[in-house]
């Protein structure tokens, strides 16, 4: 797969892919592991400064058009807390707008004020300078593909690169686009796992594991899959606090359901490892897994009668299907089977 994070100058454009899990989610946000890869979907940024000290925000997947004098967001140090730490400073540049919107634009102005500050520390005589941003995605918001990851990833290398701050080996680089994608992504969901900035940054079909980092899976890219959007709008935040709170509750009922979907990612992980892909391509061990995954996330809450509706067709028809992402809506994944 193409590289996921393209760059150029002095104006400029970012793009980075959406993605799917096939295996893994919400368990991953407990540290267990999960199968995501990237897609052929993706969201761009053009950035283009300006000689005067207003930034203009245009954003019209979420809605967006805004100018904000660049005096008027408050610059914060890099203390450790939690990106969500920082939202009533902004609260005032968000007033009135909507829920997807207000998220875009508060990782942004997260993402500005830490940059911003680390950049006149390092280079104290630089002058403020604005600018504009643009971006347009081929991802539907809210629907399990990555969409605010892809956002994150191209927002955090923008800023990144307007601030002088990508310096070093592109490994480094690239890892610094992931590390600040995934603050994003915190001041938008939470407590995401990392799993969707990691794909949207490094790109490939990988294993992760919170704290461990990636594998690759190279025999993951003879499967093929079908994406089928339900249309019915999803809030991963809300999933993933709906699951925590589910935890809490019956401890001793949730932890094993998750220890399941792990078992199902490193299962996943064998088969590919010792299959070639020939016969990986349409190895009955691959629909049992994505059925069980499915019915395992649907114990857990987090399906939707349209997500099970897709799943049934799709056993009808001698095919397995399973949510992808947060679930409560969103998308499915259909695994279509060499030969059909």
């Amino acid at each position: 797969m193409a590289p996921s994070v393209t760059l150029s100058a002095p104006a400029f454009a970012v793009s980075a892919p959406g993605k799917v899990i096939l295996f893994g989610e919400h368990a991953v946000v407990y540290g267990k592991r999960a199968v995501a890869a990237s897609v052929d979907l993706r969201t761009y940024l053009f950035f283009e400064p300006n000689t005067g000290d207003q930034i203009h925000l245009s954003l019209p997947d979420v809605n967006v058009t805004l100018m904000i004098p660049c005096c008027d967001i408050p610059l914060f140090d890099e203390c450790a807390n939690h990106p969500n730490f920082y939202e009533t400073h902004f609260s005032a540049l968000v007033a009135d707008q909507g829920l997807q919107a207000r998220a875009a634009i508060l990782a942004f102005l997260y993402l500005y004020s830490k940059l911003a500050f680390r950049s006149r520390r390092l280079n104290p005589g630089m002058p403020t300078r604005g600018f504009t941003i643009r971006t347009r995605s081929f991802l539907p918001v809210g629907a399990g593909l990555g969409s605010s990851a892809s956002f994150s990833t191209c927002l955090a290398a923008a800023l990144l690169k307007h601030f002088d701050l990508l310096t070093g080996p592109a490994a480094a680089r690239q890892d610094l686009v992931n590390e600040w994608a995934f603050r994003a992504e915190q001041v938008i969901h939470g407590h995401p796992s990392g799993v969707d900035n990691c794909i949207t940054t490094y790109g490939g079909a990988k294993l992760y594991r919170k704290g461990e980092g990636t594998h690759d899976l190279a025999g993951f890219g003879g499967l093929r899959f079908v994406l089928v959007d339900t249309c019915v709008p999803k809030n991963t935040k809300q999933m993933v606090a709906g699951v925590a709170a589910f935890r809490e509750r019956y401890p001793s009922v949730v932890n094993p359901l998750l220890d399941a979907v792990d078992g199902i990612a490193e299962t996943f992980q064998a088969l590919v490892a010792t299959t070639p892909a020939a016969q990986l391509a349409n190895h009955p061990d691959v629909a049992r897994l994505i059925g069980l995954n499915h019915v395992l996330l649907s114990l857990l809450g987090v399906s939707h009668t349209a997500l099970d509706t897709i799943r049934d067709v799709a056993r009808r028809h001698g095919l397995a299907a399973k949510m992808t992402g947060g679930g409560g809506g969103g998308c499915a994944l259909v695994w279509i089977p060499q030969g059909k």
